[in-house]
């Protein structure tokens, strides 16, 4: 229904911290499963209405920090599923209406090994993850409602690290990853929501900085193992009409030695591919 489903993870420090990892994150509507040496009929439906929101701040105007890793993500409706000696057969129905955000922010005086911010906001979402049995995916995902991802980082020193910021949103995203069986990917995406990824970045001088933006209305992704006498079937169908918007802002006072940025927006993407079954 409505309403609001919210995280915040907020710290403050005022003078020094060894290592900081701080997190947020929320969902409307959350699904597990895990299976081996069997088989999984798996017929899950999800729908929201609400709006979804994670928040990480970190205040560290007049602190030195040696390392630091700062994350928020923020789904609407969510399943991950996975086996090991098992068949597994998924078929979705995820409804989400409501705005989905995701906002990662640092602020240090010092961060002397360097610091990673993140933030990730989406939809909808479905994974599965399979070994040695036969992997299925269909089903429908459709997203309404505005998705953004957000994340700000200001340093003003970072002699013996980088600077690393990233924002990824999608409007319906679908992941399928089989090894040693066949798989079959179908699943049905429609986005008509907004969909935005920001970077800021602002620094004085230090080693080095990089920053990465995404934004995709709706996303699928199928891999198999390229070592194994099996094969993929796909037969997907996406529609977006929803606004798609990546951007990074970078700005430095002082000497960075190598600075990067990086932005995407994509209406619709589908990658199929084969990987080894020790990730080379």
């Amino acid at each position: 229904g409505s309403g609001t489903v919210s995280a915040l993870s907020a710290l403050r420090l005022g003078d020094y911290a060894g290592h900081v990892v701080s997190n947020s994150q929320a969902t409307a509507n959350a699904a597990e499963i895990a299976t081996a040496d069997s088989e999984a009929n798996l017929a899950l439906t999800q729908s929201s209405g609400s709006d979804v929101r994670a928040e990480t701040r970190l205040e560290a105007d007049n602190a030195e920090i040696e390392t630091t890793v700062q994350t928020a993500t923020a789904a609407g409706n969510s399943v991950t599923a996975g086996g090991t000696n098992s068949s597994t057969i998924m078929d979705i129905d995820q409804s989400n209406g409501g705005n989905i955000s995701a906002t990662a922010e640092a602020d240090i005086a010092n961060a002397d090994y360097g610091a990673t911010v993140a933030s990730q906001a989406a939809g909808n979402t479905a994974n599965l993850y399979n070994e040695w049995g036969y992997a299925h995916m269909q089903g429908e995902q459709m997203n309404s409602g505005d998705v953004e991802a957000m994340t700000r980082m200001g340093v003003g020193a970072f002699e013996n690290g980088p600077l690393v910021g990233s924002a990824n949103a999608v409007g319906n995203q679908v992941l399928l990853s089989n090894f040693g069986a066949n798989a079959y990917a179908g699943v049905g995406q429609t986005n008509s929501g907004n969909v935005s990824a920001n970077v800021v970045m602002q620094g004085g001088s230090g080693q080095s900085a990089f920053a990465t933006s995404s934004a995709m209305g709706n996303a699928q992704s199928g891999y198999i193992c390229s070592e194994c006498p099996v094969g993929l079937d796909a037969n997907t169908r996406q529609l977006n009409s929803g606004n798609v918007f990546s951007g990074v802002s970078q700005s430095y006072d002082g000497y960075v030695g190598a600075v990067t940025g990086s932005a995407t927006a994509v209406g619709n993407a589908s990658t199929f591919a084969t990987v080894s079954p020790n990730g080379g």
